[in-house]
């Protein structure tokens, strides 16, 4: 897997990238148009569960910029 197409596979995203206001204690998310598209691609299974393969990390904006390849 070398990537996918976020305009296709992405349905919904929280906070926003518009969103000034989210709070530091709820959990940011992305809703996937297709349901298994998490374990789709996995490559193992832990005791009998697929491992997802996709990761969300969030940073800061200051953060961003520091690890920006």
């Amino acid at each position: 897997m070398l990537g996918f197409d976020p305009e296709r596979m992405i349905i919904r995203v929280q906070p926003t990238s518009d969103d000034g206001n989210f709070i530091a204690n709820n959990v940011p998310f992305v809703d996937f148009a297709e349901a298994d598209f998490l374990w789709r691609y996995s490559a193992t299974q832990e005791k009998g569960k697929w491992i997802p393969w996709l990761s969300l990390i969030t940073l800061e904006m200051d953060g961003i910029e520091r690890w920006r390849i």
